[in-house]
């Protein structure tokens, strides 16, 4: 299923990042073996954001559904949510990759505020 934020996101050129689940943490047999990742356009995230409503928990779960794009290195289906059949610890793995690809490093947010330079008009 196409939501209207992936219908109105530009066609932008975005990196796929491909992660591997360790065996020894694959407990269900659902748990996948790998899976890929997107990065997310401000409009998918909104689209999380509208589904989760004020509930953070569900937002970042909507936002990682969202950047979900390979499981076993097939499509996924948006039409379902996949993660519901992940156990404990690769949904971990899921939260960790997501919010790797997603975030600044404390390094760099560090240096790019130390870039700061206040002027007067």
């Amino acid at each position: 299923m196409t939501t209207v934020a992936e219908k109105l996101a530009p066609r932008l050129a975005r990196p796929l990042f491909d992660f591997a689940v360790p065996e020894e943490d694959r407990e269900w047999e659902s748990d996948p073996a790998s899976f890929t990742l997107q990065q997310l356009t401000t409009l998918q995230e909104m689209d999380a954001a509208n589904e989760a409503g004020t509930d953070g928990a569900k937002f970042l779960m909507a936002r990682i559904n969202r950047a979900l794009v390979a499981i076993n290195g097939q499509a996924v289906d948006h039409a379902y949510t996949p993660t519901d059949n992940f156990s404990p610890k690769v949904r971990e793995y899921l939260v960790a990759a997501y919010l790797d690809i997603s975030s600044v490093k404390p390094e760099a947010r560090a240096a790019f505020l130390a870039s700061k330079n206040k002027r007067m008009p």
